[in-house]
């Protein structure tokens, strides 16, 4: 059988570590909040930060094509060129992080099923 020990809750936790656990507390149910207050702006600005992700990662990979084209592409517009097919992948393995964050593991796998992903 075993037993478990609980000697750790004898040791106290700083007040300023419980001070700042509430402010994040409080800060997340105003977040909260805002988000059902102001559903049609946090949407725009996630998909506005969708954007800026897909086109600032592949601008780093060399890859580069118009605002217009990455807006385009990010509402599932049809990729044409290898490169357009590469933002696309990459948009959907941000997606799957966005929508299953919660229940990643970050394990090789995983990083495997992005690069695989990116590459599709």
């Amino acid at each position: 059988m075993h037993k478990y020990g609980y000697s750790f809750l004898k040791d106290t936790i700083p007040g300023n570590i419980v001070g700042l656990a509430h402010i994040i507390a409080n800060l997340k149910s105003r977040e909260e909040f805002r988000k059902l207050q102001y559903s049609e702006t946090f949407e725009s600005l996630r998909q506005k930060a969708i954007i800026e992700s897909v086109k600032g990662s592949n601008a780093i990979e060399g890859i580069v094509t118009t605002d217009d084209r990455i807006r385009d592409i990010v509402a599932a517009a049809v990729p044409v060129t290898h490169d357009e097919m590469e933002i696309s992948g990459y948009k959907d393995a941000l997606n799957l992080i966005h929508t299953t964050y919660m229940d990643l593991d970050l394990t090789e796998d995983l990083i495997c099923l992005f690069h695989k992903t990116i590459e599709e």
